[in-house]
Order: C-alpha cells, then structure tokens, then sequence
C-alpha cells in the first residue's frame, strides 16, 4: 500500500475507535448533561455513510456481495450475542425476552421499541437497526441509478431532508419522546445519508474543507452534546460530522496522526464487537457495580473480534468466493461494520 493509502486508510480507522471511545465514556463515565454515546454512534453513522457511498456509487460493488459482506461481518457476531444473553441473563431486570431477541435478530427492534418493546441487554441494537435499513435504502437506490432510473445527489439529498426535517418536526413541534423520535430509522438515518451526500461531492469538500476537518468535529460536538433543539443538534451536528469524515484526506497532519494512533485503531477494528459487549456490563455499571465493568466490557469484546466476528467473516467471504481472499482493501473492510 502507497504512502498515500495509507495515511487515508489509518484515520478512518481512528474515527471508528474516536466512536466506540465515546460510547464507552457516556455509558461508563458520563458526563451531566451531555449524552457522550450518542455523539459517538453519529461518528459512526457518518463514518457508515461515506463508505456506502463509496462502495454503492463510486465502486458499483455488486448488490449481492454487497450485502453478503455486510451480514457476514454483523451476524455471527451479533447472534452469538443474543445467544449467550439469553442462555446466561435469565433473571429480570436482565432478561431478554424472546420477542425482543427476535427483534433484534431481524433488525426490527427500533421500531418495535415504538410500541413499548425494549430489552435491556439488546437496547444498542437499534443504531444497528438504523444502519441496516440505510444500506438497504442506498441498496435500492443504487439498483435504480445503476439503470439509469435515478440520480443519486438528488435522490439522496431528497431522502436526508426528509428525514432530518422528520426527526425536527417531531422532536422541537411535536415535543415527542427522545427515543420515540431518534430511534427511527425514517429520522436516524439522516447522518448516513447526509455523509453519503457528501461523498459524492468529495472533491469539493476535501479542496475546500478538508483542512477544516478537526474544527468541523469540535463544530459537530458542540452541536450534539449540548442542549440545543433538534435543528442545531441534529441537523448541523450531522452536517459537521460528514464534511469533516469526507475531508479527512485533506486535514492537518496533526489531525491524521491523533486518528492514526495505534491504540485508537485497535480499539477501531474490534469497535464493533466491543459496541455489542459493553452493554450488559453498562446496564451492571448502571446498577451499581464498579469500573471493573468497563474492563470486561473491553475484554469480552476484543475476544469476541478476535475469537468469532472476524474468524467468521473471513471464513464466509472465503466460502462465498469459493477461494480464499486477499484482504479487502480498508476501505472495504470499514463498510463492513456498523454501530
């Protein structure tokens, strides 16, 4: 890999550790009034957003390796989770039900949680309800362009105005429940969708903002972790977040070392599993047990990497090519994560 690579591959892979850092500060070590988690699921999102498009508009990656990786890379991982809840959570409050096990396993949960259906241990699922739903979206829609039947800029700026002025309107006029609103795919998807929109202007933005990178997340976290409405919140955080996730080619060395850091791109590439494990042992923090949570969260999700989602992944994409593949460019291997 040129030089060039790899200083755009390692940052990426930083942001994904910068998310998963966040959502294990707000869960383990929070801070009042400023929901830490959230914004690091929106770094994810943004992160997810730019590698769809890249994948879906800019690669043409056939739809049904397409989403063959992407289930290959959540599914072993995330059904050997509820799994084990299930077998080893038996006593309430812990419990999971077989209906929100279900649930989670069909990425429904999001919306089945409308109607009053929430699992503790499988409450983290819902951000990977939204992802699937989006790449399923931008799934269609690339079959359509990839016809001739739609443009994408067009389509998905239509698609992310929709959803953001969807999750204003009922969050600031309707005054709706936060997770009634924010849980939505049709109001959650909308940083996806808008880092998605960006990257098909990436030139544009990593020659004029790119630069800007590090400031756009400060712009961005102010944004979310303050009380603002849902406009400033939602929509200008989510904005900030993708230009500066899209121009990161482009952004201060400085910038790209922080995010190349060995420790945060470790923490990055097992970002997934450790998403997953750090919830019951959350839900144990939230009850009273000590920070000894925090580090089994870590260890139970590194060894989950390590031990089943990547092993499986490699394996089924190997079965599926019906050889054994070379590594996927980072890049790739990114879009086949989530949060």
């Amino acid at each position: 890999m040129s030089e060039a690579g790899t200083q755009r591959v390692l940052p990426l892979d930083g942001w994904r550790g910068a998310a998963i850092a966040l959502v294990l500060a707000g869960h383990f070590l929070p801070v009042a009034q400023i929901n830490l988690a959230r914004v690091g699921v929106d770094l994810f999102f943004a992160l997810s957003g730019r590698l769809m498009a890249e994948l879906l508009f800019v690669r043409a990656t056939p739809l049904p390796r397409f989403f063959f990786r992407r289930l290959s890379r959540v599914y072993p991982a995330l059904a050997a989770y509820v799994v084990i809840c299930v077998s080893v959570f038996d006593p309430a409050p812990l419990r999971i039900g077989a209906r929100a096990a279900f649930a989670a396993l069909t990425f429904t949960l999001n919306y089945a949680s409308l109607w009053g259906l929430r699992g503790a241990l499988v409450d983290q699922v819902w951000s990977l309800c939204v992802e699937e739903h989006a790449y399923l979206l931008l799934g269609a829609l690339a079959f359509a362009c990839r016809r001739g039947l739609a443009r994408p800029g067009v389509a998905i700026l239509v698609l992310a105005a929709a959803a953001l002025a969807n999750g204003v309107w009922r969050a600031d006029l309707l005054a709706a429940d936060y997770y009634d609103v924010f849980w939505r795919s049709d109001v959650a998807a909308a940083p996806i969708l808008i880092a998605a929109l960006a990257y098909l202007h990436r030139d544009t933005i990593v020659a004029k903002l790119g630069a800007a990178s590090p400031w756009l997340v400060a712009l961005g976290f102010v944004c979310k972790a303050a009380a603002f409405g849902a406009a400033l919140r939602f929509g200008v955080g989510g904005v900030a977040f993708a230009l500066a996730v899209v121009g990161l080619e482009a952004a201060p060395a400085w910038w790209r070392a922080a995010l190349s850091h060995p420790a945060l791109r470790r923490l990055g590439k097992a970002s997934f599993s450790i998403y997953l494990w750090q919830q019951p042992f959350y839900q144990m923090h939230a009850q009273g047990a000590g920070l000894w949570t925090l580090a089994a969260a870590l260890a139970c999700g590194f060894a989950c990497h390590y031990g089943l989602e990547r092993p499986a992944r490699l394996r089924l994409n190997a079965w599926r090519g019906g050889v054994a593949r070379q590594p996927a460019p980072a890049a790739i291997q990114w879009a086949q994560g989530g949060a």
